[in-house]
């Protein structure tokens, strides 16, 4: 019987855009981590492949299930990265630059 494991050993996101005036940030860490929670809750001690789109949960397929999710809430998102180990991993930049879906320039 295979065991239920939390989530991948780490992710990371990665925005671009300007800073704000104010603060001189680009993005508040608590805004990220809002926009996280329910994909954390959502995959957190969960079979990945019982995960709606997520059937064959590869690493790759992993990052960009995330990025999608993410993007929404955060339209500077560029980038994911999904370890499975401190050596192993999957990115994911989102859609290639003019194709169906690409963030706009």
């Amino acid at each position: 019987m295979a065991a239920c494991t939390g989530t991948p050993s780490a992710s990371r996101s990665t925005s671009r855009g300007s800073p704000i005036a104010a603060s001189g940030w680009i993005l508040d860490f608590a805004e990220i981590a809002a926009a996280f929670r329910p994909i954390h809750d959502a995959l957190d001690h969960r079979y990945l492949n019982e995960v709606e789109g997520l059937e064959n949960p590869t690493s790759e397929r992993l990052a960009r299930w995330i990025y999608e999710r993410l993007r929404p809430a955060l339209p500077g998102l560029c980038r994911v990265v999904v370890h499975e180990t401190c050596t192993c991993g999957a990115v994911y930049e989102g859609p290639a630059q003019g194709s169906a879906g690409a963030p706009a320039a």
